[in-house]
């Protein structure tokens, strides 16, 4: 595992965070995971070296390849000051892993029971960037999560992705994520089909 300073504060970080929304009680949503199935994803999180158990001060944006709007002001903000930025949902709440189509629903318990989802990622721009992450990660031989957050990894502002793990393999792909390096080329053929949005998480 890789470790990176958080902003100025003087802590030193793993390079991803387990965000920890998928774990909790099933009664809330359908696709948590209750205590009992939470523990394997903690202690391989701790196993592999994600450090990420203390309180501390910094930015939370959302931040992927569908939702970029942090780009025209707070990214560049929190460069320049020296805040740490740890964005949620690096992987579009799953929809920049998935094999979903224009049109259509996802197949897993999560994309069935979060509408929250579908509001933010459900445009046709949103698709055209999709199609242009399977077309780079068909090319590389990677999974699309893998990209997508090596893209989220590559820009200088974000200190660790919060990333989710309801699956044993989800927590692996995400720490493999962090040795794909992207070329220029690809960067380019990822960001260029994106739209400018307007602010969707804060309602």
């Amino acid at each position: 595992m890789d470790y990176v300073n958080l902003g100025r504060t003087g802590l030193k970080v793993s390079r991803l965070c387990l965000g920890c929304m998928t774990y909790g009680s099933p009664q809330w949503r359908p696709w948590v995971l209750d205590e009992e199935a939470s523990r394997p994803f903690i202690q391989r999180a701790l196993e592999a070296g994600i450090n990420f158990w203390t309180k501390f001060v910094s930015m939370q944006p959302q931040y992927n390849l569908v939702y970029r709007e942090e780009e025209r002001e707070m990214l560049p903000f929190c460069l320049n000051e020296g805040v740490g930025v740890i964005p949620w949902s690096p992987l579009a709440r799953g929809f920049l892993a998935s094999d979903r189509k224009r049109g259509e629903k996802g197949a897993t318990t999560r994309a069935s029971s979060d509408p929250f989802a579908d509001h933010l990622y459900n445009r046709d721009a949103d698709y055209a960037v999709k199609d242009a992450l399977d077309a780079v990660a068909a090319a590389r031989g990677l999974a699309p999560m893998q990209v997508a957050l090596a893209w989220v990894l590559s820009k200088s502002a974000v200190t660790a992705p919060i990333v989710g793990a309801s699956k044993p393999h989800h927590l692996d792909d995400a720490v493999a994520a962090l040795d794909v390096k992207l070329t220029e080329d690809e960067v380019r053929a990822l960001e260029a089909p994106y739209q400018a949005k307007p602010v969707l998480d804060h309602t």
